[in-house]
C-alpha cells in the first residue's frame, strides 16, 4: 500500500512550487511526482543532537523518525509530501508543530532564552513556516491549552475556548501582512484553526467522566449545530486536524447512544447522512477505524454498508486489511501457535488456552508488574470477576515481564492468583506483534463461540465494559433459550 507521505533520501531539489494541493487521499496506484512532491529539510542544531518528529497519512496511521546530526551539527532530511502536512517535532515532553508545503525548503534553529530551548523554522517558499510553532507556545495548537475536566464549569469552558481562538486567528492575522512571498497559505491555516476550535467545543463528548446530558447548556449545543457546514470541506479532508474534528463532532452528533449499544451503528448513520462527499468517506472510514477494535463484531456486521457507501478505495483496502486481525489472531497459524509458559513453567499454544474456556466469555487482560496503570485496574478487575461466575466469564492474565520471579511476586502482591488464569508472554511469539503490545495495559473481549468481539477493549474501571458483558451474556442466554424451545416444539 503506498502512503500519502514516505520518509524518501532525496538530493536536495531546487524546484519552485507554490501551491495548496490538498484533494482527496491518495488511491493505491498513485505515484510521486518526486521534482514538485518533496520537501527538504535542513537542520542547524547541536552536534549529535538527536531529531524526533512524526506526522499522520491519510489513513491516520502515525510515522515517526529519529535521526542524529552529524559532527557539525548539520542533518537533511527528505520528505514526499504531496500536500500540505504538520510535521511534529518533539523534544521531552515539548511539541514543536510545523506547516510543510510540497517543494519547501525548511531550515530548522535552535534557540535560547532564560535557559529555555526552542525550535525554530524558517521556509524559502513562505512566511509560515514558524506559525503553528508559536500558536502552540502561546495558545495550544497540538494540545488545546485547557483542557476540559469532570468538574470544570461549562460556560467558563466555552468562554475561554472562544478567547484562544480569537487570539489564534489574531496571531495569523500578523502573519498574512508579513507575506511578502506571495504564497497565501492563510486560508488553509485559518481551516486548520477552525479544526482546533471544533475539536475544543466538542471536548465534552470525548472527555472521560463528564457528565454532558447535565452540564452542557442548550446555548452550547446551538453553537455546536452551526459549525457542522464548516465539516463538509471536499478540499480540507488531507488535514490531519480536519479529521479529528470530524471524528470528535461525530461524537456529538450520536451523544444519545454514547456508552450505550447502539453506540457505533449511530456514529455510523450519522457518518453517512450528516456528511457529503469526500468527507463523507472520511467520516465513514473513521468510524470504521476508531471502533473495529473496540466493537469488532459490529463493525464487521456493517463492512458491506461501509463497502457500499464509502467511494474511496484506499479507505476500503485499508479497512479490509484491519478486518482481517481477528483470524490472524485466532486462526492463523502464528497466531493460535504462539506459546505461553504458566506458573509451572509448563507451555501452552494459545489456541488451547482459548479453547479451554469455549463456552464462557473470555477476556484477556495484558499486562506486567512494572506496569502503573495495569496495577491501578486491579481492584475493578477483581470487582469484575466477583460479580460473574466462574462458568460465566473466564479471565486470563497474560504477563509480558520478562522476570519470571517478579512476574510472581506481583500477582501475590495484587491478590490475583485466584481471580483468574495466569500466563506469560515472550515478546518474541507472534501473538505479542499480533495483538500490538506495548503498548499496555491492554484488553481484549472474546464471546463464547471463542470470537473477538472487541480488540481493545474497555478497561475494566470503564462501566462500559460491564455493559458488553451483560449483552453476551444476554445475547447467549437468549440463543439458548430459543433453542431449547425449538427443541421442545419438536418433540411435541
Amino acid at each position: 500500500m503506498n502512503k500519502s507521505f514516505k520518509i524518501l533520501l532525496l538530493s536536495l531539489l531546487s524546484a519552485s512550487f507554490c501551491n495548496l494541493t490538498s484533494g482527496i487521499p491518495l488511491s493505491k496506484n498513485d505515484t510521486a511526482r518526486h521534482s514538485i512532491d518533496s520537501a527538504v529539510i535542513l537542520f542547524h542544531l547541536p552536534q549529535r543532537e538527536l531529531i524526533h518528529f512524526f506526522y499522520q497519512d491519510d489513513y491516520n496511521t502515525p510515522s515517526r523518525a529519529s535521526q542524529y546530526t552529524d559532527e557539525s551539527g548539520f542533518l537533511r532530511i527528505a520528505l514526499y509530501v504531496s500536500h500540505n502536512l504538520t510535521i511534529t517535532f518533539t523534544n521531552g515532553m515539548t511539541m514543536y508543530p510545523v506547516l510543510v508545503i510540497p517543494g519547501d525548503s525548511l531550515t530548522v534553529r535552535k534557540t535560547y532564552q532564560n535557559d529555555q530551548s526552542n525550535y525554530e523554522f524558517r521556509s524559502n517558499k513562505h512566511v509560515y513556516a514558524n506559525f503553528l510553532n508559536e500558536v502552540e507556545r502561546a495558545y495550544g495548537f497540538f494540545w488545546g491549552s485547557l483542557q476540559l475536566s469532570p468538574g470544570m464549569n461549562t460556560a467558563y469552558y466555552r468562554k475561554e475556548v472562544k478567547k484562544l481562538n480569537a487570539q489564534r486567528l489574531a496571531l495569523l492575522k500578523q502573519y498574512e501582512r508579513a507575506d511578502t512571498l506571495g504564497c497565501n497559505l492563510a486560508t488553509y491555516l485559518q481551516r486548520e484553526l477552525k479544526s482546533r476550535y471544533i475539536m475544543d467545543l466538542c471536548a465534552p463528548y470525548h472527555t472521560r467522566d463528564f457528565n454532558y446530558q447535565e452540564k452542557v447548556p442548550r446555548e452550547y449545543t446551538i453553537e455546536l449545530d452551526t459549525l457542522m457546514n464548516e465539516l463538509n470541506c471536499d478540499t480540507c479532508v488531507t488535514s490531519m486536524r480536519y479529521r479529528l474534528a470530524i471524528r470528535n463532532y461525530l461524537l456529538y452528533l450520536s451523544r444519545d447512544s454514547l456508552y450505550g449499544n447502539n453506540e457505533f451503528s449511530t456514529v455510523f448513520r450519522n457518518a453517512y447522512s450528516r456528511f457529503t462527499g469526500n468527507s463523507r468517506d472520511v467520516a465513514l472510514f473513521i468510524t470504521m477505524q476508531n471502533y473495529i477494535e473496540k466493537d469488532h463484531s459490529a463493525v464487521l456486521s456493517h463492512l458491506p454498508d461501509f463497502d457500499a457507501k464509502c467511494k474511496n478505495a484506499g479507505y476500503k483496502n485499508f479497512i479490509d486489511s484491519l478486518a482481517l486481525r481477528e483470524s490472524m489472531l485466532v486462526d492463523s497459524t502464528e497466531g493460535s501457535n504462539s506459546l505461553l509458559t504458566d506458573s509451572e513453567g509448563i507451555t501452552h499454544p494459545f489456541k488451547s488456552i482459548l479453547s479451554a474456556h469455549k463456552g464462557k466469555v473470555v477476556l484477556l487482560d495484558f499486562w506486567a508488574s512494572w506496569c502503573a496503570p495495569c496495577r491501578a485496574e486491579t481492584p475493578h478487575m477483581k470487582s469484575l470477576v466477583e460479580k460473574y461466575s466462574k462458568e460465566e466469564l473466564a479471565v486470563i492474565f497474560i504477563s509480558i515481564d520478562e522476570k519470571s520471579d517478579k512476574w510472581a511476586a506481583a500477582i501475590e502482591q495484587l491478590g490475583l492468583k485466584t481471580a483468574g488464569n495466569h500466563y506469560l508472554l515472550d515478546a518474541k511469539q507472534p501473538l505479542s506483534r499480533l495483538v500490538g503490545i506495548p503498548p499496555i495495559p491492554r484488553y481484549i473481549l472474546i464471546d463464547q463461540a471463542g470470537r473477538i468481539v472487541a480488540l481493545n477493549a474497555p478497561r475494566p474501571s470503564e462501566p462500559v465494559l460491564n455493559v458488553r458483558i451483560e449483552k453476551l451474556l444476554r445475547d447467549n442466554a437468549a440463543k439458548t433459550a430459543k433453542v431449547e424451545q425449538g427443541s421442545h416444539l419438536i418433540v411435541k
